[in-house]
């Protein structure tokens, strides 16, 4: 565990906007996180946990607070005939994590390349993007409780996730603190394309109409979804100083279906 004074946010978050925090303190372990968790209650100070710092703007005056940044790595895998099981620490980089599935064969992430953060953070608000929804890969997430420092897994099911949102976020906000997240892919599963864009697109490859190889199909998909980001300023680019991002954070109505039928007509 590391512990930084004053440290401006403006440098932590993609808007780089944000006065200084009180405290930055910087996790490797779980330990780390309860160590963290307990310093911010000796200082009688509020604590956040940050994550890749898009979704976010912190004000520009300075914030007695204690910001918690996750940094633990690691990705383990186990296997049967028919599923591959993947265990992530949450400070594992999200973009990165979408790579290393392509990289293995394995469909359901590939749509959601492109988006900044960590893999900790996504269960939060079960993330999705161009007909993917990572609650569909999830098997289970590991959480560190933040009064009595236990340890609890949550099933998918435990996790209450639907558009954009879960326990994390609802019932249990501030609650947990997410330490891991356990995926569930199964082998040779070919990648469904159900974004019109996206699919209007990739039908477009002849590449992908020719190719038999997964991987080639789902690197196809990742370039694609994340070209596509681009030409909605949606991807940073470190190159240009004045790239900036809040990210994209809109939510999609959700109507009844009375409401539906009254908004036609």
């Amino acid at each position: 565990m590391k512990v930084y004074e004053n440290v401006s946010l403006s440098s932590k978050t993609t808007i780089a906007l944000g006065g200084k925090a009180k405290y930055f303190i910087e996790c490797f372990s779980n330990e780390d996180i309860i160590s963290a968790v307990e310093f911010s209650k000796s200082k009688n100070l509020p604590f956040y946990i940050l994550s890749g710092g898009s979704n976010i703007i912190f004000p520009d005056n300075d914030l007695n607070i204690v910001i918690i940044k996750i940094l633990s790595k690691g990705i383990s895998k186990t296997e049967n005939e028919n599923e591959v099981i993947i265990e992530c620490d949450a400070g594992e980089n999200w973009d990165s994590f979408v790579e290393y599935c392509i990289s293995e064969g394995l469909s359901g992430v590939e749509c959601l390349s492109g988006i900044p953060g960590s893999v900790g953070a996504t269960p939060i608000q079960n993330v999705g993007a161009y007909g993917q929804e990572v609650k569909d890969v999830i098997n289970s997430v590991k959480c560190i409780d933040n009064e009595n420092f236990e340890t609890k897994i949550f099933t998918n099911e435990d996790c209450e996730f639907d558009y954009r949102q879960s326990r994390f976020k609802g019932r249990d906000k501030n609650k947990y603190i997410i330490t891991s997240v356990n995926f569930r892919f199964q082998k040779n599963k070919e990648p469904e394309i159900k974004y019109p864009e996206l699919q209007k697109q990739i039908e477009s490859i002849p590449e992908f109409k020719n190719t038999k190889d997964l991987i080639e199909k789902l690197s196809i998909i990742r370039n694609t979804v994340i070209s596509i980001r681009k030409s909605k300023s949606m991807v940073l680019d470190s190159s240009d100083i004045n790239s900036r991002s809040c990210g994209s954070f809109f939510m999609n109505p959700v109507l009844t279906e009375t409401d539906f039928k009254n908004f036609i007509n």
